[in-house]
């Protein structure tokens, strides 16, 4: 069975990158445009994520919408790494549960998501991220920026939107993008004087309105233990203008890791630490997305039904059993299979389980490549990965977002950023 309700991922690069790619591309104006990612061809081999061949320019008439909490690197030496990583993903389910059944381009950034959508769906989600803001706001005290760029806006300033569907799994096609524009989008909407031209401003009313727009928001996982030694949370970002060049060097990069073990047996999931989470108390940041509370009987009622309904979820997969259309021994495998722990957007971006001799190696691997000017890097370490999900239901339709503890992506894009700066 193919997913293309989840498509996706390109992780919005919160750092200044270097120029992209300079095409030449035609543009349709036709009504298929809303079919532009549907028809997208997938690739299941990871490392052709760097074949520009794989790329297609999104339509003019598409809208590239980026969402970011103000303020995360604060709020995760704060320790609330996870809340971060929650609106993230909730602004991927809003956006998702908007559309309906349109297939659409949507990446995880950790602490904020990018995600493509035809002019056609522009007020629905521009209502549903304003309902995601509102609920940042009153059930966190966190500001979500969002905001929404055409696509024609980007390219006019010399930018590109190119995306490609790399298949993770049988179920799960992920997207990749390139190009340069969602940098271009991001600053144009942070821009201090015309960032107001596209930035979409919370909602009004009650925070409870808008909790029906995040059903399929699940965030129940413990934290995920390191196999190996160290969650490796990377970001690589080649340098130069020619693309064959920066090519080459994401290919050396790839290819060192294979040589470091490969990147499936890099991979931070695993069937022995996968393990739901089973106190009310762990349900916390689900129960406020999903009840628009940060207290109160709804609240406490949705965390008490959630953790007893984990409870023998762990059942089911220490069992391998079945009740319903929760298969026990399925569901872990599919959940692996469905992670986006490896993405390419202008950078690569990778979540790996390593030992230190592997860590060792892929520092060395990077800083030589630094040391010839071929890229920036920036790297992040914490004992455990943090999961949270998109599920739809638990026969495939499902995806997980896979962040190292502590801040892992938004920490690495620290040195990533100092690198970038400094030359």
């Amino acid at each position: 069975m193919s997913l293309t309700r989840f498509p996706n991922l390109v992780i919005a690069s919160h750092c200044s990158l270097p120029p992209r790619f300079h095409l030449k591309v035609s543009m349709s104006t036709s009504p298929s445009d809303a079919d532009f990612y549907t028809n997208l061809a997938p690739f299941p081999r990871f490392a052709d994520v760097t074949d520009l061949s794989r790329y297609q320019p999104a339509p003019d008439s598409w809208r590239v919408v980026v969402t970011d909490v103000r303020g995360s690197t604060r709020a995760i030496e704060e320790g609330r790494y996870k809340e971060v990583n929650a609106l993230g993903t909730g602004s991927i389910v809003a956006t998702l549960n908007a559309v309906g059944e349109l297939d659409i381009p949507y990446v995880f950034g950790g602490d904020g998501a990018t995600l493509l959508i035809p002019a056609s769906v522009e007020a629905p989600v521009e209502s549903a991220l304003a309902g995601v803001a509102k609920l940042a706001e009153d059930c966190f005290d966190m500001d979500l920026r969002v905001g929404m760029v055409p696509v024609a806006e980007v390219r006019r300033r010399s930018a590109e939107v190119l995306v490609a569907r790399y298949e993770a799994s049988e179920n799960v096609s992920l997207a990749m993008l390139t190009g340069g524009g969602a940098e271009v989008a991001e600053e144009l909407i942070k821009d201090v004087d015309d960032g107001e031209n596209y930035r979409i401003e919370p909602a009004e009313g009650d925070a409870s309105e808008y909790a029906s727009l995040l059903e399929g928001f699940h965030c129940r996982w413990n934290s995920i233990e390191s196999r190996n030694g160290t969650t490796l949370c990377v970001l690589v970002v080649a340098l130069g203008e020619d693309s064959a060049v920066r090519h080459a060097t994401y290919a050396r990069v790839l290819d060192e890791l294979e040589a470091a073990g490969g990147l499936q047996a890099l991979h931070p999931l695993s069937r022995d630490t996968l393990d739901l989470a089973t106190e009310a108390s762990a349900m916390s940041i689900e129960a406020r997305l999903r009840t628009g509370r940060k207290a109160g009987f709804k609240y406490h009622t949705y965390a008490t039904k959630t953790a007893l309904s984990t409870r023998v979820g762990n059942y089911l997969m220490r069992t391998g059993r079945r009740v319903g259309d929760f298969d026990g021994t399925a569901y872990p495998r599919e959940v692996i299979a469905n992670a986006d722990y490896h993405k390419f957007d202008d950078a690569l971006r990778m979540v790996l389980d390593v030992s230190d001799e592997q860590r060792r190696r892929i520092e060395s691997c990077l800083a030589r490549e630094r040391e010839r000017g071929q890229l920036a890097y920036g790297l992040h370490g914490s004992d455990s990965a943090l999961m949270t999900c998109l599920v739809f239901d638990f026969q495939g339709r499902h995806v997980h977002f896979v962040d190292g503890a502590d801040g892992g992506y938004a920490m690495a894009a620290k040195q990533l950023k100092e690198q970038l700066r400094t030359g």
